[in-house]
């Protein structure tokens, strides 16, 4: 034991925050052992304060057990039991009870007579069979309110049904739920219960919820909201419960609690591990104090669940809207190079296509015009097909930098342009079993310039002699091109 103290004393030196209070009630059940009942009293106690600082209420219940137990084994009494140890044990039930333990809390009820529901001479045993049974529904409603607020992700979907429970919880009429980011308080949700339409005395349809979800609107700019209470419970993290708010209370002189002649208020932090996460608002203004304590109970009780989901669904936002982020940057990043791809594409094939064409045109002409022999004709001959050789090399280019477009084509179209170009470069046969569309998969490939036709250096040969008889004595005149949507076309 002595071993484990220290290495757990070491590790509460580091981050007491997370091992003090585990530190405490190891030596107080060290100092129980031993026998040393002021140090077990007086380490029991810092252990319980330590834990509930930090927001470990499960082991603050258990330091109360054990505190409890000890003194409940030096009064020697099982039913009774001492004063003391009514308290702590009492307290831890409590304790284990917002949890969500509730097994715990009946075993201990199990063991303890003193700790089971006591009946009043003047309470019958229909009453407290009642009360008992109310109890039990109670805890039913707890753990499935819990369950619906513990197994949502979504941030808004959860807001949503946060705001749904606590309104049906609290029997309140409207309410609001803001979250803390960087010190200032943005309402997230608001929400209504329209109660059903009323005809004499019967009641038609039933109450609904309304409930909006908001874009982080800030408390300063909502003026239908208390700012003050809401403000006073952010800042001292304690419960506000206002039982004719317009009437009496510190908030009488809010102008929202005066304007609007507010009656019942609820206003409790929302805290995960003694830190402010949001804050519930609720108001109800069909009659004073409707909030009771046995409703309060139950809402700080689904508080300390919803402070655990919302950080939750927070960080499940946050990662959300990066991986987001990351996608819209890839798809910028992936258009930016389709475009430089489409514009060298463009220009290989209209600019540098266009001249490699024309230099083998225009030295076959010169062999077929001028009376050259000899090696001066073999040289223009191999300038030509060295130009044509280029221009084939020009345009696998500039088809390998204009890929498949799906957006235009379709995802069918693509693979199978894919597919083809596999084959061809690996030499594998490909089966297909893709219902494609008929066309030209490419067809900014077509004969929008003269190069792409069959023959195209006869066809230029021919346009230049045909305008060479024309123009005269000037037999290297250029074929006259136009322009027709940004690419030039021969004419």
């Amino acid at each position: 034991m002595n071993k484990n103290i220290q290495r757990m004393k070491r590790w509460a030196k580091g981050c007491p925050e997370n091992f003090l209070h585990k530190y405490y009630l190891m030596n107080a059940e060290r100092e129980r052992v031993s026998g040393d009942a002021l140090k077990a009293m007086d380490l029991y106690d810092a252990a319980i304060d330590a834990a509930e600082k930090n927001g470990f209420i499960h082991h603050a219940a258990m330091g109360r057990e054990l505190a409890g137990r000890f003194f409940q084994k030096k009064s020697g009494f099982k039913v009774q039991g001492s004063k003391l140890a009514e308290i702590y044990l009492r307290e831890a039930c409590s304790g284990y009870f917002h949890w969500g333990a509730t097994a715990k809390v009946r075993a201990l009820a199990e063991e303890f007579a003193f700790l089971r529901p006591e009946h009043g001479k003047e309470t019958s045993e229909a009453n407290g069979k009642d009360s008992e049974d109310m109890d039990l529904l109670d805890a039913a409603s707890i753990l499935k309110s819990a369950r619906i607020i513990s197994g949502e992700l979504s941030l808004k979907n959860l807001l949503v049904k946060l705001m749904e429970v606590m309104l049906e919880t609290a029997g309140a009429e409207e309410g609001c739920l803001l979250l803390a980011r960087e010190g200032t308080l943005y309402i997230e949700a608001e929400g209504r219960i329209i109660k059903g339409e009323e005809d004499g005395h019967e009641k038609k349809g039933e109450d609904r919820f309304q409930i909006l979800a908001l874009e982080s609107l800030p408390l300063v700019e909502n003026g239908r909201r208390p700012a003050g209470i809401v403000n006073y419970v952010s800042r001292t993290l304690e419960t506000v419960v206002l039982h004719d708010a317009a009437r009496e209370g510190p908030f009488t002189g809010e102008p929202c609690v005066a304007g609007k002649g507010l009656r019942s208020i609820l206003c409790l932090p929302i805290l995960r591990e003694a830190a402010l996460t949001g804050v519930l608002y609720l108001e109800n203004n069909l009659a004073p104090g409707m909030f009771t304590g046995k409703k309060l109970e139950v809402l700080n009780h689904l508080a300390r669940q919803a402070a655990i989901s919302l950080e939750n669904a927070m960080l499940y936002d946050q990662l959300g809207r990066s991986e987001e982020a990351q996608r819209q940057f890839s798809k910028k990043l992936v258009e930016s190079q389709e475009a430089e791809r489409k514009r060298i594409a463009a220009e290989l094939h209209d600019s540098l296509a266009q001249n490699m064409m024309a230099i083998s045109a225009e030295a076959l002409n010169a062999v077929r015009e001028f009376p050259i022999n000899g090696k001066e004709a073999e040289l223009l001959n191999l300038i030509s097909a060295t130009a044509l050789r280029s221009l084939r090399e020009i345009k696998e280019i500039s088809y390998n930098l204009h890929p498949p477009q799906l957006e235009q084509l379709g995802l069918k179209s693509a693979i199978r342009s894919l597919a083809k170009s596999v084959s061809r470069s690996f030499g594998l046969e490909i089966q297909e079993k893709i219902d494609v569309k008929k066309g030209t998969l490419f067809p900014w490939r077509g004969d929008s310039n003269i190069q792409n036709r069959p023959g195209g250096v006869e066809q230029y040969n021919q346009a230049l002699e045909g305008q060479g008889r024309r123009g005269g004595d000037d037999p290297c005149k250029r074929l006259p091109t136009s322009e027709n949507n940004g690419q030039r076309q021969g004419v």
